[in-house]
């Protein structure tokens, strides 16, 4: 997929998210290449990353870690990533991200309605990943990411 191009201000941003404090994030997603590469991205910017497969194996580690992010499929094999909403006690802090590759209304607002904080479309590259979690970082902690550094 071809880089997008950053405008200056969103650049400015996306350096000062990759020299923020770092960022505990779990991937949850069944396509195993995708979710290598998600935490090959995350990490080369300096964050703690984590992906398992199922809906089901990470329920546990949601509700035992202290993450900053949850990234989560909607579609998956045995339960999809809304079921996943409806069944994780999701801490305080913790946002949730849906990735998926359909963009329908319906399961996307289901998906608001049951907590997660934004979505992005798949495929994406990284700067568009490390774009929403700019901004849903900003609305985490009620300060710009330029603001942090």
């Amino acid at each position: 997929m071809c880089p997008l191009q950053a405008a200056p201000i969103l650049s400015s941003r996306l350096t000062s998210l990759r020299g923020a404090a770092p960022m505990k994030i779990l991937i949850i997603d069944d396509d195993k290449d995708l979710g290598t590469e998600v935490v090959t991205i995350l990490k080369r910017n300096g964050h703690e990353a984590e992906h398992v497969a199922t809906a089901r194996e990470g329920i546990p580690r949601v509700e035992s870690a202290d993450l900053d992010f949850v990234l989560v499929d909607y579609q998956m094999p045995e339960y999809d990533g809304l079921w996943f909403m409806k069944n994780v006690r999701l801490p305080l802090q913790t946002k949730v991200l849906l990735v998926t590759s359909h963009a329908d209304r319906e399961k996307i607002n289901n998906m608001f309605h049951a907590g997660i904080s934004g979505y992005v479309i798949k495929p994406f590259d990284e700067e568009e990943l490390l774009r929403h979690l700019a901004f849903h970082s900003e609305a985490r902690t009620g300060a710009s990411v330029e603001e942090s550094t």
